[in-house]
């Protein structure tokens, strides 16, 4: 038996190498997962990964900063299963790539960062609350970042988001948690994912391992068994924790 039989798990950002990592978690455990990204061509390599490890995922090809988009595919979600048991809130991107001062930044990139990591953290967890406060039983579990606790130079526009993310994860768990629902969020380092290993300057990449005491990068499968214990019942007393 798995700790997540017969839950329904909706992952969001599941195409990246976090998501993929917290999918495969999620469905060797017994979740009826479904993976959800605007990244078609990610998504069917993610599907492929986790077939070859006899695993499967619902594909749900979805721009999740678009609140009506996310409310009809949630409505669906339910129609068909009949609920939500556990949120993933994994959507998100640093633009490590164009860091900057935040007196150079540009206000088209603080648009893109709100609507790539806190739009879609906010829009999933309107459209789960309801349910999971009806039922009495959710999970959600967002994905923040170190960014917005130690503060970062060269991201400051990305930590403000990602704070955004943790405050919203304080106050959705108090006010969900007398209702049985759990709230809480993780927040990783430099992690080693394709759009780092990719699209992240080796510098930057080596002076990120270099603030880690361990000395080297996270792994995604590091960060998916801390969103699973979240998600799990050990975390029932667990409540707006980042």
């Amino acid at each position: 038996m798995g700790a997540f039989d017969g839950k329904i798990v909706v992952v969001t950002g599941a195409a990246g190498g976090i998501g993929t990592a917290i999918s495969t978690r999620f469905a060797s455990e017994g979740g009826h997962v479904i993976s959800v990204d605007k990244n078609e061509e990610w998504l069917g390599i993610l599907k492929d990964v986790m077939g070859a490890k006899g695993l499967t995922t619902e594909l749900l090809p979805l721009d999740c900063s678009d609140y009506q988009a996310v409310s009809a595919a949630c409505a669906a979600i339910e129609q068909r299963l009949g609920r939500v048991d556990v949120l993933i809130n994994n959507c998100g991107q640093s633009a490590r790539e164009k860091q900057t001062s935040f007196t150079d930044s540009d206000p088209e990139i603080w648009e893109w960062l709100i609507n790539t990591n806190l739009r879609p953290t906010m829009n999933w967890s309107r459209a789960v609350a309801p349910g999971m406060r009806e039922r009495s039983y959710g999970k959600i579990v967002n994905t923040a970042s170190e960014s917005a606790i130690f503060g970062d130079p060269k991201l400051v526009d990305y930590a403000a988001v990602k704070g955004g993310v943790i405050g919203l994860t304080r106050g959705l768990a108090r006010e969900l948690a007398p209702f049985g629902v759990n709230v809480n969020a993780v927040s990783p380092g430099v992690t080693r994912t394709r759009a780092v290993t990719e699209g992240v300057p080796p510098e930057v990449v080596e002076a990120a391992m270099k603030s880690v005491p361990r000395g080297k990068l996270c792994e995604p499968e590091d960060m998916a068994a801390v969103i699973r214990f979240l998600a799990s019942e050990d975390a029932v007393g667990v409540v707006g924790q980042n």
